[in-house]
């Protein structure tokens, strides 16, 4: 398929020579955007993004996923958050990301397969817990920071997906908080009333 961005069509040539052929294939393109295919670490689905012609100016958007039954498990929803957060984390106005993004999304995808595995010590499952919570927040952290800005093709309220706990004011991403009647967002750790126990 012909990829109107040019910098995106080079781009998706050199990750399928580093990542191998079929990791990124491009699903629409005209004038405006360009839909991908992202597929990583074996899975049995692929993320879809939406590429502005303006890029490598403008932030990718992850969409969801391809598969519309497997979209509708938290771990997933999880996985495009953080994919997304990558994004935002390392994009710079006029570098290509997609590479960046990836590499940042693999220890977090990694320990987020660890998260979800059986078979772990209670000693050892609080401490990878303790590490992924680091991760996700330093990431939610740097991602705000590189926030989307208002598209109108795309609307989006809060297109980061990050929130602040309504009683620590840590950033947390949406997907991993609890959300009350009231709209405030509270983390689980504060729900609980653990934060902050003596």
């Amino acid at each position: 398929m012909l990829v109107y961005n040019t910098a995106l069509a080079d781009e998706i040539c050199a990750l399928n020579a580093i990542y191998g052929d079929g990791t990124i294939t491009a699903t629409f393109s005209d004038s405006d955007h360009t839909t991908i295919s992202l597929r990583l670490f074996d899975l049995p689905y692929s993320f879809l993004l939406h590429i502005a012609q303006t890029y490598p100016q403008s932030t990718p958007r992850v969409l969801g996923i391809d598969d519309l039954m497997q979209s509708t498990h938290l771990e997933i929803q999880q996985n495009a958050a953080y994919l997304q957060a990558c994004f935002l984390s390392v994009h710079r106005p006029d570098d290509v990301c997609i590479f960046d993004a990836v590499e940042e999304f693999e220890p977090i995808f990694h320990m987020q397969q660890a998260h979800h595995a059986n078979g772990l010590d209670g000693e050892t499952r609080k401490r990878e817990d303790m590490e992924r919570e680091r991760m996700l927040r330093d990431l939610a952290g740097r991602a705000r920071l590189g926030v989307l800005p208002p598209a109108t093709s795309l609307p989006d309220p809060n297109s980061s997906g990050i929130v602040d706990c309504a009683v620590c004011m840590e950033p947390f991403f949406r997907v991993d908080t609890a959300h009350l009647q009231c709209r405030h967002s509270y983390c689980r750790e504060c729900l609980a009333g653990r934060r902050f126990a003596s």
